[in-house]
């Protein structure tokens, strides 16, 4: 009984949510059109010498909007480095998670909470549903991606390693395909998911606004620090294992991803248990 009643609230979740949200899908992928385009022309003009063509791969667009920047380093007078392609790409789900979830908190969560008779199922829909409109995007990304590298006449779900080392100058010596995809897209869906569930707890304890002012400035000093406690840190490839800059596993750092998604599913429960919703 319990779980039909939580996949009806997780039906109205992904209805309300992402369906009727659609706007912000459309914008995200005019946002990835925009990204991998400017991309694929960059890598086409780079490589206009070469007698051969130079095909991008799926995981090429990934690494390309992960790849990050070195940390700010006052001593080497180069300024500071902003990776715009990497913020945009990031910022962008947070827009839409808080409101959503602040919103559906004060018009349909007295009706859901009434039938279901349980707080903590309508918190663990909205943990689910984070995960899920993670899911999407970055399949949608993905899907967009894919589209570019069929344009191109050379569909390839790999990297080109010519682009990886020479254009994003990020070394793939020693490192496996799983690695390469695990570093270049699972790690970063995993710290974009655990960075919702956390938006979601603040949004309902002290709004979206600010929940999302949080994320920004997250963001932006995980851009000057390299930090393990600074998780956005993860989803570059320049500040992973992948190019040896910490000595923390990538799997260590799903690990803290992970812990990071169930410390909020729990700590979520007392805040919704004092929320005066009915």
């Amino acid at each position: 009984m319990k779980v039909r009643l939580f996949f009806r609230l997780l039906s109205h979740d992904i209805t309300e949510g992402i369906i009727h949200n659609r706007k912000f899908f459309i914008f995200a992928a005019l946002l990835f059109i925009f990204i991998d385009f400017v991309y694929w022309h960059n890598i086409s003009l780079y490589f206009s010498d070469y007698n051969s063509v130079v095909d991008c791969g799926v995981l090429d667009f990934f690494m390309n909007v992960f790849a990050g920047c070195d940390p700010f380093d006052p001593e080497a007078n180069k300024g500071v480095d902003i990776p715009i392609t990497w913020f945009s790409f990031n910022v962008l789900p947070y827009l839409f998670v808080g409101l959503y979830i602040t919103n559906d908190l004060q018009t349909s969560a007295d009706t859901f909470i009434l039938r279901v008779k349980s707080r903590y199922l309508w918190w663990l829909s909205k943990i689910v549903w984070c995960v899920v409109s993670s899911t999407l995007y970055y399949l949608l990304f993905f899907v967009i991606s894919t589209a570019f590298t069929l344009l191109s006449g050379n569909f390839s779900l790999t990297q080109n390693s010519l682009i990886t080392e020479e254009f994003l100058e990020l070394s793939t010596y020693g490192k496996s395909m799983t690695e390469i995809f695990i570093s270049s897209v699972l790690l970063p869906w995993m710290i974009t998911t655990c960075h919702m569930t956390f938006d979601a707890i603040i949004s309902i304890t002290f709004g979206p606004v600010v929940a999302f002012l949080m994320i920004v400035c997250l963001m932006t000093t995980s851009v000057f620090y390299c930090s393990e406690f600074l998780p956005f840190n993860f989803s570059m490839l320049i500040r992973t294992d992948f190019c040896a800059i910490n000595n923390i596993s990538i799997y260590t750092e799903l690990e803290v991803a992970f812990l990071i998604i169930v410390i909020c599913l729990f700590l979520g429960l007392p805040i919704i248990k004092r929320k005066n919703i009915i």
